[in-house]
């Protein structure tokens, strides 16, 4: 999806976007952990996804109310976009990764 049809699509369900951005989010953090795809053009995406996770802020806190899940998808994007964009060089992960992580050590 390019980034101009995710601004759209946020504007108008921000619920939607921020539960694929968390999805996406946790793809390029397991890329991190599994040493796949190109380090360069992960970067990259993390930072658009971190860009557009952050505007989705005031709208996700308002919806949050209606589905709590929300709440705890953009947090676990957060995380996961940050550990990504640290190269998995911090120890906070969100719990979804941290379960990854641990399956990759069996």
């Amino acid at each position: 999806m390019s980034t101009r049809t995710a601004e759209n699509q946020s504007e108008s369900d921000p619920a939607r976007a921020v539960y694929q951005i968390s999805s996406r989010a946790f793809a390029l953090a397991r890329e991190v952990v599994d040493g796949a795809g190109d380090a360069t053009q992960r970067t990259e995406r993390a930072r658009e996804l971190d860009e557009q996770l952050t505007n989705l802020w005031p709208q996700t806190s308002d919806a949050a109310a209606l589905d709590p899940g929300l709440s705890q998808a953009w947090s676990d994007a957060r995380l996961d976009l940050t550990y990504v964009l640290s190269g998995g060089e911090i120890s906070g992960t969100s719990t979804r990764l941290f379960a990854y992580l641990q399956s990759r050590q069996t």
